[in-house]
């Protein structure tokens, strides 16, 4: 079976605070991990596979994609939602994040390659092409309100089938903080549409659809523990959280424009050449790359790229995907024997998405 892509904690905030009884949860799609223990928490995670998703029927996969990576470390899955003309494919970055090789698989089984157009990280949204149209989904423009019925549909467990399972709107424009690989509270999504739909590992950049059968969002996150003094009538089933899908499809419009202005990274993101462990240390240097012509060598250590600090190996990896292929950077670090150092790097293009 196919790693479970992604998997992240992931804490509600809100106004900047953690919120009494707040959720733990985890990004939706391949990865593997395993979650943490918190005291004074229950583990409420939704049932197996074999239990919870029912089969989607053939009217409900229509524009709903299953999708499966390549890394260096394995194998992925998660899900894509069909768009546009039907050769573009929505879904969420971690999805595809660091793989080597993007595939998708329609609904009646027909598989092809696919390409990363490009991505915004902040926002946990890319956009792949294809070459062979498909059918696109219907896109919602409403909007939703809290208590409207919602079907989450994907590729649960990255099992190679779409499934569907249901829950309803809790509440909108919600801000969920991701944790990076390497702890820490990492990159924090906000506007997001929080649910009770117990989506699961495999459901992420799947279709989150209305009562019509419409998109209303890219399924992403969902809570595997809840506070044991949380005692709402929310305590029946977990919470899952969705982009909405304008938020989705206005990052694809500016991605097929070519704009790379802000958060948004056309194609794939930068290289700088360097291996580095989880507190920041570089232990290894690609030969020819622009860190071994900066002359930096294992054993330093990259304090900032372009002003913004880097702290650890995790964060040097996100501010390097918000980067694009030729662009120039400052690098500021110390070498192995503690001496600060800089250099302008003209990024190369990354050889993974």
């Amino acid at each position: 079976m196919a790693a479970l892509a992604g998997i992240a904690t992931v804490l509600v905030m809100l106004g900047g605070s953690l919120l009494p009884g707040a959720l733990v949860a985890r990004v939706l799609a391949p990865g593997g991990g395993n979650l943490p223990t918190v005291p004074g928490i229950t583990d409420t995670r939704p049932p197996t596979i074999a239990q919870a998703p029912d089969a989607a029927p053939a009217s409900t996969r229509s524009g709903v994609v299953i999708i499966d990576t390549r890394t260096s470390n394995g194998i992925g899955a998660g899900s894509g939602v069909v768009i546009g003309d039907g050769s573009l494919i929505l879904t969420n970055y971690h999805v595809v994040a660091d793989s080597e090789r993007v595939r998708v698989t329609s609904a009646g089984g027909e598989a092809q390659s696919a390409t990363m157009l490009g991505f915004d990280s902040s926002a946990d949204v890319a956009l792949l092409g294809i070459e062979k149209a498909l059918t696109p989904a219907k896109i919602d423009t409403d909007g939703v309100e809290t208590g409207e019925a919602l079907t989450a549909i994907g590729n649960p467990g990255g099992e190679g089938r779409l499934r569907t399972v249901d829950g309803q709107v809790r509440a909108t424009d919600r801000s969920v903080t991701v944790a990076g690989e390497n702890g820490g509270f990492g990159s924090r999504l906000e506007g997001m549409i929080e649910t009770s739909v117990p989506v699961v590992p495999g459901y992420s950049g799947g279709a989150m659809v209305d009562a019509e059968g419409e998109v209303v969002g890219l399924s992403t996150a969902g809570s595997v523990m809840r506070s044991a003094s949380r005692s709402d009538e929310s305590d029946a089933a977990p919470d899952s959280y969705a982009v909405p899908i304008a938020t989705a499809t206005e990052i694809a419009a500016q991605i097929e424009a070519g704009d790379s202005s802000g958060p948004v990274t056309i194609g794939r993101s930068g290289y700088l050449g360097v291996s580095v462990d989880t507190v920041g240390e570089i232990v290894d240097v690609v030969p020819d790359s622009p860190a071994a012509g900066a002359g930096i060598e294992p054993g330093a250590v990259i304090l900032s790229v372009d002003g913004t600090p880097v702290q650890s190996g995790g964060r040097l990896s996100s501010v390097l995907a918000g980067t694009e292929a030729g662009q120039r950077v400052e690098l500021v670090w110390t070498d192995a024997a503690g001496e600060e150092r800089s250099s302008s790097v003209a990024l190369a293009e990354s050889p993974v998405n």
